[in-house]
């Protein structure tokens, strides 16, 4: 039987899980960000590094 009290604390997990993928897409994003900026201030086009990437 599910009784309020475990809903909200499932609520409260569910928060949490929300709070810690938002932190690591956050972070994944600033990483990739910065290798942009590091590829382009090295002179290197970035079209030409994706490119290759692609294959």
């Amino acid at each position: 039987m599910v009784t309020i009290e475990s809903t909200i604390g499932h609520i409260w997990m569910m928060k949490d899980e929300f709070k810690l993928v938002t932190a690591f897409l956050v972070l994944n994003l600033s990483v990739v960000a910065l290798a942009i900026v590091g590829y382009q201030k090295s002179g290197m086009r970035f079209s030409a590094v994706l490119s290759h990437l692609t294959g």
